[in-house]
């Protein structure tokens, strides 16, 4: 008996020993200074298999991953360490230190070390590790040791459900479960019926289907899966849409796009049932909004039935200041979590304010920082400023409270002391050499540029042009540019690269011209920026046609560039719209022709005597031929004749 009694007692030893195996103890080990994270911040990373690291910041510096030497957690920071639910019975941080932090165990064990390793031991769910005093500390490798916890069935409900033919069902909102596993979706009976895309179900013909929702296992929680009936009810004929909720937004500014947001539109059924089908809309214009557009189109089809409505807006012009002021914050970005690290791949953020864009640039391993109140390019970065669309930069003034402000080097022209760059560009990129300062604020000021239009007529063969323009408003040129090509025949001449410039009022015409080496220059008024008094380069808002007073710029049998009236070849004067024109004074007009050499200056305030070819002829002083001249003051060979 006794032999029968020890026999039962090593049988059932032996029966604890099995059933226990399925929750002996699981260790992993993460090497920080290998995980690669996608950038330099980490809030919260789950590595490994089943392990989480939560960080906090510190008081001086967010926690960050520091490329190669693992994780950077500052003094007044943490790191938390859990495993899914799991019961963690050992933890060990390999670390080294920088100035002389104090680390010390948040969560009490039955033993722990403070040294390289820090060691923890006991028996909880979630292991702390504090970094105080100062400086901070690199982990390089997390080991943890845990028993994990038994996993349970999730609650699980899949509602039954039904949608019309032609229509969409989201079955995400039939499934509700208290585990976060990834559900699919999948039909296993009556996919003649309708068809599943991710968690999309269609209408395809009237019957029922059985759908089928999988469930991944996640936590604590194994997989399951669950079963749903959706009926597939026959199509209605679309009878009308309306616009039964308006929208948020109704007055825009040109260049804006639409946003339906708020907005509800309603089908109208033959049965007069109704369902909101806003979602499933089109608008147009789905573009930018120009100050024509009063109405947005708005459409929807179904079951090859298309029906309409239009919703009525308004599009104010667009008045562009010429004055931007940007807060250089995170805001600017688009960045609410990401303020500060070092990167470990090449980074672009981008904002624009009142058409301004600013591109922050940081290469790989390098750092980047921005948070509610400044920005801090460090070296290698770069900052870009870009003018909109038909303006370009002239200045560029910087508020900041750092003292290496002076490293930082346009792209375009020089810095000067007091933190400003001046000049024009389309857009001027900042570089720095060494650590940057904290900018706060950036004052842009901009003014309109303009392309130059060119008479394709004006061509001496020799590579030299003369064009003239004119703008409705007042714009940039630059003083002397140089561009790659030149598109003679299509009248116009984009200026690429501004140097230097000038400011030219509002109808003014202005002349061009060039070398065959490609080398432009505008010939510019000493009058910039102020109406040229006398200036009888004027601008044509409209084609115009006539003859005497009103000169075009041309060529004059293939050799002299000049201005010219009346018939040429039997051509009558004409002019087209947004060109410049000589309109030359009553008792001025002299000849045909008017020639000129190069000059310095836009403004024409007098005209010389005509050429020898025109010599003899007679005109009145409303610069009129006149074959037959009788008594009366004429102009010939640029002098006043009196016939009597």
């Amino acid at each position: 008996m006794k032999k029968l009694h020890l026999l039962k007692t090593m049988l059932l030893l032996c029966a604890l020993i099995v059933g226990s195996s399925s929750v002996w103890a699981e260790e992993e080990t993460i090497t920080l200074s290998e995980q690669g994270y996608s950038n330099a911040e980490q809030v919260s990373s789950t590595v490994g298999t089943n392990i989480t690291l939560t960080y906090t910041d510190g008081g001086t510096a967010t926690a960050y991953y520091d490329t190669g030497n693992g994780v950077r957690i500052y003094a007044g920071g943490s790191v938390t360490v859990t495993a899914g639910g799991a019961t963690i019975t050992a933890v060990s941080i390999t670390h080294s230190k920088e100035k002389t932090p104090t680390i010390s165990w948040g969560t009490s064990g039955t033993s722990t070390s403070v040294g390289t390793p820090a060691t923890w031991s006991g028996s909880a769910t979630s292991v702390t590790l504090n970094v105080t005093n100062k400086g901070h500390i690199r982990m390089q490798s997390v080991t943890v040791t845990y028993t994990p916890a038994a996993k349970e069935d999730p609650a699980i409900t899949f509602s039954n459900g039904s949608v019309r033919v032609g229509k969409t069902l989201d079955l995400s909102t039939l499934f509700t479960s208290n585990s976060s596993g990834a559900v699919t979706y999948s039909i296993t009976s009556g996919d003649t019926y309708a068809s599943v895309s991710e968690n999309i179900l269609t209408g395809n013909a009237a019957g029922s289907v059985i759908v089928q929702a999988s469930q991944a296992a996640a936590g604590k929680y194994n997989a399951k899966t669950a079963t749903a009936t959706i009926t597939v009810n026959p199509a209605l004929v679309l009878s009308s849409i309306a616009v039964t909720a308006v929208p948020t937004k109704t007055t825009y500014t040109e260049g804006e796009t639409f946003d339906p947001a708020g907005m509800v539109v309603t089908a109208t059924y033959a049965d007069n049932s109704t369902d909101d089908v806003t979602t499933a809309c089109t608008f147009t214009p789905s573009g930018a909004l120009t100050t024509s557009d009063d109405k947005i189109t708005i459409s929807y089809t179904e079951n090859e039935v298309t029906k309409t409505t239009t919703y009525d807006i308004i599009v104010n012009p667009h008045i562009q200041p010429t004055t931007v002021t940007i807060q250089m914050t995170n805001s600017l970005f688009g960045e609410a979590v990401h303020t500060s690290g070092k990167s470990t791949k090449d980074l672009t953020f981008s904002g624009t304010q009142d058409g301004v864009t600013v591109t922050y640039y940081v290469p790989n391993d390098s750092y980047y920082y921005f948070n509610t109140s400044n920005t801090r390019p460090y070296d290698t970065c770069t900052l870009d400023y870009a003018a909109p669309t038909g303006y370009v930069i002239t200045k560029i003034v910087f508020t900041s409270d750092g003292s290496n402000w002076n490293t930082a080097t346009p792209s375009v022209g020089e810095m000067t002391a007091t933190k400003q760059w001046e000049g024009v560009a389309g857009n001027v990129t900042f570089s720095w050499e060494t650590s940057g300062t904290r900018i706060k604020t950036v004052v842009v000021s901009l003014a309109e540029s303009a392309t130059i239009s060119l008479n394709a007529a004006c061509n001496d063969g020799k590579g030299n042009i003369y064009g003239t323009y004119s703008n409705s408003k007042s714009f940039v040129v630059p003083a002397d540019l140089t561009v790659s090509a030149v598109n003679v025949e299509g009248g116009t001449l984009t200026v690429t690269n501004y140097e230097t410039g000038n400011i030219v009022k509002a109808n003014t015409g202005v002349m061009v011209s060039s070398t065959e080496a490609g080398d432009y220059t505008i010939l510019l008024s000493d009058e910039t920026g102020e109406e040229i008094d006398g200036n009888m380069l004027k601008a044509s808002s409209v084609a115009m046609t006539g003859d005497n007073l009103f000169y075009r710029l041309t060529m004059h049998n293939g050799e002299q560039i000049g201005f010219w009236w009346g018939e040429e070849e039997g051509a009558a004067f004409s002019i087209a719209a947004n060109k410049a024109y000589l309109a030359v004074p009553s008792g001025e007009a002299l000849a045909r022709g008017l020639w000129f050499d190069e000059g310095e200056t836009t403004a024409i305030s007098e005209v010389r005597g005509p050429k020898a070819e025109v010599r003899g002829e007679y005109f009145n002083l409303n610069g009129q031929r006149v074959a037959q001249p009788t008594k009366g003051l004429y102009i010939v060979n640029g002098r006043k004749v009196v016939i009597k």
